[in-house]
């Protein structure tokens, strides 16, 4: 006789499924970052980290740490003790399939403090269906093609999330020198509210999965629904490009925004950092 599986294994399954399908999109735009100038991407000893040589804790990070709780003490000092004699903050991500589980206490120890807390969000279009909303008037969304815009995009992004000018120049480079080739899997929108530039999304598709980031509002745009508007028009065209697993990180102030379109919350991640002085 054949056992049909559970409603619950089924339901469990497939949130496992998302969470990993988060995680991986979450990395896959962070790791993007070794393509600059002299950086490098690791991805040995249970752990994936990349390097800049910038000075900016967001550009220096593990990003998987997969351990013993016998050896990460020993790792944690180790990469410390590297980025240091650079003279170079770093950040170390804790997310769902971190090991050892007790790592943010681990972290603590050895100097680094909490920083901030995204959560990871998904849908999934076969069980879940994306909510409509009508943009606000006067508002246009560009999805960015010419060096111009490009200026124009990360301007704003910086100004929406608070981000260094060396983080900001890393994301020109990036978008300037391989985000407009052909075979190309990020594509970068710009709202633009009364003639005036006013909001940004990103689309990055990876594995099968559509991930949405990079949504920021200038200031005194916020509360008039431009992040709803820049998120619907990504989904869109990651529709009309056939995907149906979407995936996002959200800051705990945009969750509600995000559950009215229609994510549900998988997992979440944690980020500790450190600096060094100066040499």
């Amino acid at each position: 006789m054949q056992v049909s599986p559970s409603a619950h294994h089924i339901k469990t399954n497939q949130s496992s499924l998302l969470t990993k399908a988060i995680e991986n999109n979450w990395g896959k735009a962070w790791s993007v970052f070794d393509r600059l100038p002299n950086a490098r991407l690791h991805h040995r000893d249970g752990l994936v980290w990349f390097e800049t040589g910038i000075r900016d804790s967001l550009l220096n990070a593990v990003l998987y740490t997969k351990l013993s709780s016998s050896s990460i003490d020993a790792m944690i000092e180790k990469l410390k003790l590297h980025f240091c004699a650079r003279s170079l903050p770093m950040s170390w991500y804790i997310g769902p399939s971190t090991q050892p589980g007790d790592l943010a206490k681990r972290l603590e120890a050895q100097g680094f403090g909490f920083a901030d807390q995204a959560v990871g969000m998904a849908i999934d279009l076969q069980q879940q269906t994306v909510i409509a909303s009508k943009n606000p008037e006067d508002l246009v969304i560009e999805r960015i093609a010419d060096v111009r815009s490009i200026v124009t995009w990360v301007n704003l992004l910086q100004l929406g999330f608070g981000y260094s000018d060396e983080f900001a120049h890393a994301a020109y480079r990036l978008c300037l020198d391989f985000d407009f080739v052909d075979g190309r899997a990020t594509y970068h929108y710009l709202g633009i509210l009364n003639g005036a530039p006013a909001a940004t999304s990103t689309l990055l598709l990876s594995d099968g999965v559509a991930g949405i980031c990079d949504v920021s509002t200038a200031p005194p745009a916020r509360g008039m629904g431009l992040g709803t508007a820049l998120t619907l028009a990504a989904i869109r065209d990651a529709q009309k490009m056939g995907y149906h697993v979407l995936v996002l990180r959200s800051s705990g102030l945009a969750e509600e925004m995000y559950r009215r379109i229609g994510f549900r919350k998988y997992c979440v991640f944690d980020r500790y950092s450190s600096s060094c002085p100066p040499l």
